[in-house]
């Protein structure tokens, strides 16, 4: 949680790993409590078992499991407590992903740290010793405006509202018409004028101009909102048939782990499932 003044806030377990950052003090706590050493934070990204916090001045703190250099630290130590990611300046925006994070530079690049098996972090490489320990650039993208890094794999959005993809893509989550895992950034065909993306567990979903949402990816427990659960591989518009609300999106919230999306509807939070929850 982060607050009007620049604190981040946290609570639940603390893991092996110093999930909470606050130095390994705590196993659990049902209260929230302050991540140590940390203000001025103005966004935060938890992924798996490590969260990225991004700072007023541009730079980015890490801290949890590092296995895989998650953390950008230049080690595979784990971090109780955040330490500075080196060597990364004017970031405006961060996503930590399952065991990789993203940052976007103020200059609209994106740099990528972590696991690298299937090619998340589109720098051309991948395979089993492909993790990186430090930010590196993704090659080909400019003018960046959001990025989103799901289990494996990522998304980032062009300020000319189309979205292009990285990395895993056994369920279809790359939206490009194939289950073919890429290494590079990958446009999606046929998908333009997109304004927001999130990367959920296994599955994408994006917000166009005109307020519909599409989707792609794995589909249990109907989570592309098509009325199927139907792997999908390209990107298709979730229908709203049978809701009893207008279809016009405003905002969402994500599951990292992919099991819900909540989505606003002129102000209502609607579903699928009890019109609370988008499966």
């Amino acid at each position: 949680m982060l607050t009007e003044n620049g604190q981040a806030w946290v609570w639940g377990s603390n893991g092996t790993y110093g999930a909470l950052g606050d130095g390994g003090v705590i196993t659990t706590t049902i209260e929230a409590i302050p991540i140590y050493g940390l203000s001025n934070v103005t966004s935060i990204s938890t992924g798996a078992e490590h969260s990225l916090a991004l700072m007023q001045d541009g730079t980015v703190w890490a801290w949890g499991r590092n296995n895989n250099g998650q953390l950008g630290d230049g080690t595979k130590t784990n971090r109780l407590t955040p330490v500075q990611v080196p060597n990364l300046s004017g970031i405006v925006a961060i996503s930590a992903g399952g065991v990789h994070s993203l940052a976007i530079k103020d200059d609209g690049t994106v740099w990528s740290w972590g696991y690298n098996y299937d090619g998340q972090l589109g720098d051309g490489t991948n395979g089993p010793n492909g993790a990186k320990s430090t930010p590196a650039q993704m090659s080909g993208l400019s003018g960046i405006v959001a990025v989103e890094a799901g289990i494996n794999y990522s998304l980032a959005l062009k300020s000319d509202g189309t979205v292009w993809v990285c990395g895993v893509n056994s369920a279809g989550q790359l939206g490009i018409g194939s289950t073919t895992s890429v290494k590079v950034p990958t446009q999606i065909a046929g998908l333009g004028d997109v304004v927001a993306i999130s990367a959920q567990g296994y599955h994408s979903l994006a917000l166009k101009s005109d307020g519909s949402i599409w989707a792609w990816g794995n589909n249990a427990n109907f989570r592309l909102g098509d009325n199927t659960t139907t792997n999908g591989g390209t990107s298709c518009e979730i229908s709203w048939a049978n809701m009893l609300f207008c279809n016009y999106v405003t905002h969402w919230d994500r599951s990292f782990r992919g099991s819900y999306a909540v989505a606003w509807i002129y102000g209502t939070a609607t579903s699928k499932l009890g019109r609370e929850r988008m499966e």
